[in-house]
């Protein structure tokens, strides 16, 4: 019986830690040198902190989505003229990245339609302006409570239901 009680101390006092270091692991978005294609590892010591942080990451980046913050473009594609990357937007491709989701699927749709037309753009283009960003962050919200409270977990697999709620 007293074994049993310190496993579940044990147990719980890990799962405490892991809530507490997932929570901090945000302050590290700026260190991110490289975003590597999904899957990869090896190439930068604080992305893969956040894949091995998984979804308990999760709620940091919904509150990080909106830090304005410029940094270093991680990502191995160019750049746009007077497009800066964001710790916000880092902070989002970091959670597609955890969700294993598609990028745009909760965009508003005029959004995605750019998107067809001229890729991530469109998502800089909109995330511009900061009410979009606050807007972008309360449907982010909305999308990983769902979740949760659904049971579904944080998959692709009921991404088209809460997009048809939006």
């Amino acid at each position: 019986m007293k074994l049993l009680r310190g496993f579940f101390a044990l147990l719980i006092g890990l799962a405490a830690f892991h809530v507490v270091a997932a929570a901090d692991i945000c302050s590290r978005i700026p260190q991110i040198k490289v975003l590597p294609f999904k899957g990869e590892s090896g190439l930068d010591a604080n992305y893969d902190a956040f894949m091995n942080a998984g979804t308990s990451a999760i709620p940091c980046l919904i509150r990080t989505v909106i830090d304005t913050r410029r940094m270093r473009d991680p990502r191995s594609e160019p750049g746009y003229p007077g497009i800066h990357v964001r710790v916000g937007d880092v902070a989002y491709f970091l959670l597609a990245d955890i969700a294993k989701t598609d990028f745009v699927f909760l965009l508003p749709p005029r959004v995605q339609k750019q998107w067809k037309e001229s890729g991530v753009w469109a998502y800089f283009n909109f995330v511009q302006r900061k009410s979009n960003r606050e807007w972008f962050q309360r449907r982010l919200k909305v999308w990983y409570g769902t979740g949760l409270s659904q049971g579904r977990g944080i998959t692709t697999r009921w991404t088209g239901a809460a997009v048809a709620c939006f």
